[in-house]
């Protein structure tokens, strides 16, 4: 099987999560994907290999645009905004929970409301290194 990894795996490090309102630490640490790439790199049944960059347009295929320009930008933003390292979001203001309303809900200016605007938890904060634009395939 074949495997794609990138050392940029490593970029998303948060120093907290935030379940139910509690501040934790992140289980999912850069190190536990190092460990998973070294127990593949062991197994002759897995081939890993680079990413290859293809473009947006297959990000753009599965996502939003709206929602791939949040995150090219997000974190700069917030930290220009508020000099705050980690960015979580304060209320989720989740699609389903807006189904059937006759209005759109356009989508907020400041960087907290967009956070809350695309995002569906705060178990992911958005920090430097959090958005790295690729579509992880193999040609």
């Amino acid at each position: 099987m074949r495997v794609v990894y990138s050392s940029k795996h490593t970029l998303h490090d948060p120093e907290q999560v935030i379940r139910g309102g509690v501040p934790g630490s992140n289980w999912e640490r850069p190190a536990r994907a190092v460990l998973i790439r070294d127990a593949l790199a062991q197994d002759t049944r897995f081939t890993l290999e680079a990413p290859t960059e293809h473009g947006v347009q297959p990000i753009e295929s599965v996502h939003a645009r709206g929602l791939i320009a949040f995150l090219e930008e997000a974190w700069l933003v917030w930290r220009e905004a508020t000099g705050k390292s980690e960015m979580f979001p304060d209320t989720i203001m989740h699609a389903g929970l807006r189904d059937g309303m006759s209005q759109a809900v356009p989508e907020p200016r400041t960087p907290i409301g967009r956070l809350g605007y695309w995002g569906f938890d705060t178990s992911t904060p958005i920090l430097p290194g959090t958005y790295e634009r690729r579509a992880a395939r193999s040609t």
